[in-house]
C-alpha cells in the first residue's frame, strides 16, 4: 500500500499544481521550450541522465540562439535612426547651432524653395520654432545691403561686437532658408569667423569654420582664403586636442593639395601641433609666440596650458629654477612679466633670493615647495571649458 502511494502521490501533486491560478503563465513561460523540445529528432530516454544533459544544453543553445536574433533586429532598428552626432559637418545638423535650418520636432522640406521678401537692413537672430515665413526672409539684394550696413556701422564704432554678431547670425540664418550658397555666402561667414576670433569668441568661430568647410567642398565654388581658414582649423585643433583630426587632414592636403600644405602659416600650424604632441614645450611656446593676427586668440590658451604643463613637470623634478631661466624657457619678454605671471597664479610666496647683497645674487622658484600648489593648478586649468568645445 506504501508501495502503491508512493507512485500515486506525485501524480496527484502534478495535477493539483496544474489547477493553481498560475498555472496558464506557467504553460506561456514553458511553451517555447516544449516547442524546441518537440523539433529534436532523437528519440531520447526520459531515465537517461547523459541524454537529459544534451537535451537540456540544445534546448538551452536554441533559446540563445533565438534571443540573439532578436537583439540583432531590434539593433538594426535602432541603427537607422541614430546620427552621428559627433559629425559638425553632417546635413541634417541639430538646431543648437546657426547651421541647422530644421529643428526634431518640424524637418525642413529642403527641395522647398524659399525667396524672402522682407526689406529690413537690421534684424534680431531669432532660432527658427516652424516652417520660415517669406515674409521675415531677406532676398539676396537685401542681404547685400544689409551686409555693407552693419559692417560699416561697426567699423566706425557705432556698434559693438554683440551687435555685429546678432546681425551676422541672423544673416546667415536668412541665407541657410533660402539655400543661398555662393561667394556671398563665403563672405559673410569668413567675416564673422574673424570676428569671433577678434573677440575670443571660440564658439561661434567654430560654427562658422564648420560651415565654412562644406561651402568649400561645393566644386563651384572658389576656395577664397583656404589656407588661411585650414590653419586656424589645425589651431583649433591643437587648442581641443583633436590630434586624430590633424593628422587625418595632414595626409589629406598632402595627397589632394600639396600647395596649401606648404603655405606658411599652414606648415606652422603644423608644426606647432607636432611639438605640442611631443611634448617640446621649448619649441611650442616659441613656435605658438610667433604666430599672430587673429589666431593669437587661438594659441593663448594653447601658450597657457603649454606653460602649466612644463611648469608642473620642472617642479616634480627639481628643487628650484633661476628666474632669469624661466624667462627664456618660457618665453617671457622679461622677469616683470614673469613675477607679475607667478603671482597671478599665486606662487609668487615661492620666489627665494640666494647669496643676497652679493655679486651671485640671484632669484629662484622654490619648486619643491610648489610642487603640490602648481599640480593644483593645473588640474583646475584643465576643467575650463569653451563654450562645450572641449
Amino acid at each position: 500500500m506504501s508501495a502503491l502511494y508512493n507512485q500515486v502521490t506525485p501524480l496527484a501533486l502534478g495535477k493539483l499544481k496544474s489547477k493553481s491560478p498560475n498555472s496558464e503563465n506557467n504553460k506561456k513561460k514553458n511553451k517555447n521550450s516544449k516547442e524546441i523540445s518537440s523539433q529534436l529528432t532523437a528519440q531520447e530516454d526520459p531515465y537517461d541522465p547523459l541524454q537529459t544533459m544534451i537535451g537540456d544544453s540544445l534546448i538551452e543553445a536554441e533559446k540563445r540562439k533565438r534571443r540573439a536574433e532578436r537583439f540583432q533586429v531590434k539593433s538594426r532598428r535602432e541603427t537607422k535612426r541614430i546620427k552621428n552626432t559627433f559629425d559638425p559637418l553632417q546635413e541634417q545638423e541639430d538646431f543648437s547651432n546657426l547651421n541647422a535650418i530644421g529643428t526634431k520636432s518640424h524637418a525642413y522640406d529642403q527641395s522647398k524653395t524659399i525667396i524672402g521678401k522682407c526689406t529690413t537692413l537690421e534684424k534680431r537672430y531669432l532660432r527658427l520654432t516652424s516652417e520660415p515665413n517669406p515674409e521675415f526672409v531677406r532676398p539676396l539684394p537685401i542681404l547685400n545691403k544689409a551686409f555693407k550696413f552693419i559692417m560699416g556701422r561697426y567699423a566706425r564704432h557705432e556698434v559693438n561686437y554683440t551687435y555685429i554678431c546678432d546681425q551676422l547670425k541672423s544673416i546667415r540664418q536668412d541665407m541657410r532658408v533660402q539655400m543661398i550658397e555662393n561667394k556671398f555666402t563665403m563672405k559673410v561667414y569668413q567675416t564673422h569667423a574673424r570676428l569671433a576670433l577678434e573677440n575670443g569668441d571660440l564658439g561661434e568661430f567654430n560654427q562658422c569654420q564648420s560651415r565654412l568647410f562644406i561651402l568649400y567642398s561645393k566644386p563651384d565654388l572658389k576656395k577664397t582664403s583656404y589656407s588661411e581658414f585650414v590653419s586656424y582649423l589645425i589651431l583649433y585643433f591643437i587648442l581641443t586636442e583633436n590630434f586624430e583630426s590633424i593628422t587625418s587632414w595632414r595626409l589629406k592636403l598632402i595627397q589632394e593639395d600639396i600647395q596649401t600644405f606648404q603655405e606658411q602659416r599652414v606648415q606652422k600650424s603644423f608644426q606647432l601641433s607636432q611639438n605640442v604632441l611631443l611634448g617640446d614645450y621649448s619649441n611650442s611656446l616659441s613656435i605658438a609666440k610667433s604666430i599672430n593676427g587673429v589666431a593669437t586668440n587661438l594659441v593663448s590658451p594653447v601658450i597657457e596650458r603649454e606653460r602649466l604643463k612644463a611648469l608642473m613637470i620642472i617642479c616634480q623634478s627639481y628643487n628650484q629654477l633661476n628666474i632669469k631661466y624661466m624667462v627664456q624657457l618660457f618665453r617671457f619678454h622679461d622677469q616683470l612679466e614673469l613675477i607679475t605671471y607667478l603671482k597671478e597664479k599665486q606662487l609668487d610666496s615661492y620666489i627665494a633670493v640666494k647669496n643676497p647683497n652679493t655679486d651671485t645674487e640671484f632669484r629662484y622658484l622654490d619648486t619643491k615647495n610648489c610642487k603640490q600648489k602648481m599640480k593644483q593648478i593645473y588640474d583646475n586649468s584643465r576643467k575650463v571649458d569653451i563654450k562645450g568645445q572641449i
